[in-house]
């Protein structure tokens, strides 16, 4: 009896340490396994640096394009890309995929901050205007660069004739919890309102996004 006792005292004690072995085991395997993903942290952390110290600064096109992968290292070095980047369309273009692609309360501020700020060049708020627009329904494509027709007539630009189409988002640590349509709305309206005050096309891009939204308001009612 007393062997049969042993026995399954060591058979339980064999059981046991197997049980506490496997977690570790089953990490250390899955980390083994998964090298890409590794990479990717480490590239996202890269272009996060790059995109925050601005060194290398020929690297500062690819991270602009890569952040748009990183939501938990992109949101804080978008919203600060807002503030660098140039007027220069590429640019914009590129930094408006990696805003559209990742949804954060700090890339939404600091786009908002943007379209209302006058000091900044027409391609950089018309730009943010668009991300703004992706916010309210990420179905609407971009346009970019329009220019009003003769007469001053706005019209609708709709997604399928857009020059810009969104990819589907992610969201980012700080994600958006409530709608943003309403806010974004009479933010443009109140651009587009301010006609001869605001350039040609800041006025042209804010007026025909709030009529989109607008009528996307209206047809879901």
């Amino acid at each position: 009896m007393t062997n049969t006792i042993q026995r399954l005292i060591r058979a339980l004690a064999l059981i046991a340490s197997v049980i506490a072995a496997a977690p570790e085991g089953a990490h250390a395997q899955s980390g083994a396994a998964n090298p890409i993903a590794m990479k990717h942290r480490n590239d996202c952390r890269l272009a996060a640096h790059v995109l925050t110290r601005g060194e290398p600064h020929t690297k500062r096109a690819w991270a602009r394009n890569y952040i748009s992968s990183c939501p938990e290292e992109g949101p804080p070095a978008i919203a600060r890309e807002w503030r660098a980047v140039p007027a220069d369309t590429a640019a914009v273009l590129q930094l408006m995929r990696a805003s559209t692609a990742i949804r954060d309360v700090r890339i939404y501020e600091r786009v908002r901050e943007v379209v209302e700020d006058r000091s900044r060049p027409d391609v950089i708020r018309v730009g943010a205007m668009h991300v703004l627009d992706s916010y309210v329904n990420p179905l609407h494509g971009g346009w970019f660069g329009s220019v009003p027709p003769e007469g001053g007539e706005v019209k609708v630009v709709h997604p399928e004739t857009a020059l810009v189409t969104h990819a589907p988002y992610a969201n980012g640590p700080l994600p958006l919890v409530a709608p943003v349509r309403e806010p974004v709305l009479q933010l443009l309206q109140r651009v587009s309102a301010a006609r001869d005050v605001e350039p040609l096309t800041v006025w042209y891009a804010a007026a025909a996004l709030a009529l989109r939204i607008q009528e996307e308001i209206e047809w879901n009612r």
